[in-house]
């Protein structure tokens, strides 16, 4: 199981290293791709899923119904589709969390949040919108959202991995549905094998996530009385890199301070405003060095 963008790459990968025949006892996938595997053979393909554009609008409806409702948010002018979106991003954060949004209106009236009046009323608006918007969804579409949802109670009936050993590549850190899929890898007895992108002992704050997740498994194999062991730490050797970018690359997330103290010829700092002129200013970078340098497209990454 690698990240959706990595499949195609790493089945290529894995086919030059292993052969083609046997690859035909090998499945290249990810989460998302695992959802339809596991669909095909036990039922679910026939959703009628909402695409972003559908969501948006399905967003906009349910905040539009549920405003005189709301707390925080009932001043809001619904002609900014940006805080539309914002809102309806957050909805999907709150169901990859594994947060039904009845949950989110109790925590709203817990006795412990009770001084924290702001939040208190930000949980309380996402939950009002967020369950209108769950109501007017499932009128005329099923959520992509909740495919790894249905997965796991697929998974519950069916032993889809028994018989099977599962690898996990690539990955920073997993949602909280991805780790029910993978805590139920384990429970049908499959051997899982978990590259986490962290050096053993990390205790920087930037990998606070992937440790998490690391936590998390291991709490999951111990209750289910699974042997955990580390395997043997993977640190790639650098391949042509300038020793300026390696010296960022070893030092970013670092805590002190570590000036370089070289001459920086391969690293260049810009203020841009917006993720869009970002991503002009990228292209217009990779497809300059293309036409002017002798690049290649695929020589480049960001």
């Amino acid at each position: 199981i690698v990240p959706e963008r990595f499949s195609l790459t790493a089945e290529q990968q894995i086919c030059a290293l292993c052969g083609k025949e046997q690859m035909l006892n090998i499945e290249v996938l990810s989460f998302k791709r695992l959802c339809n595997r596991v669909f095909r053979e036990y039922g679910g393909l026939c959703y009628n899923y909402a695409g972003g554009g559908v969501q948006m609008l399905i967003a906009y409806r349910a905040l539009q119904r549920v405003k005189g409702e709301l707390k925080n948010y009932g001043s809001l002018q619904l002609k900014d589709l940006g805080t539309v979106s914002a809102i309806q991003k957050n909805l999907v954060d709150f169901k990859r969390a594994g947060l039904p949004f009845e949950q989110l209106l109790e925590l709203s009236k817990s006795e412990s949040l009770k001084k924290r009046t702001k939040l208190c009323a930000k949980l309380y608006d996402h939950g009002v919108i967020g369950k209108e918007y769950d109501r007017l969804l499932a009128l005329e579409y099923d959520d992509p959202e909740e495919d790894l949802t249905k997965l796991d109670a697929l998974l519950a009936r069916h032993p889809f991995f028994a018989d099977r050993e599962v690898f996990v590549d690539a990955t920073a850190a997993f949602s909280v549905q991805e780790l029910k899929i993978l805590e139920r890898v384990l429970e049908q007895g499959a051997p899982l094998t978990v590259a986490l992108q962290m050096r053993q002992n990390e205790k920087r704050p930037a990998f606070e996530r992937i440790r998490y997740c690391k936590d998390a498994l291991c709490r999951i194999a111990f209750d289910r009385n699974i042997a955990v062991r580390d395997l043997a730490e993977c640190v790639h050797p650098p391949l042509k890199k300038a020793k300026d970018l390696l010296y960022l690359e070893a030092a970013l997330f670092g805590e002190e301070e570590r000036p370089f103290k070289e001459a920086a010829e391969h690293l260049s700092l810009e203020v841009l405003f917006d993720p869009y002129e970002e991503c002009k200013t990228i292209a217009a970078r990779i497809l300059k060095d293309v036409t002017e340098n002798g690049g290649r497209f695929l020589d480049h990454g960001v």
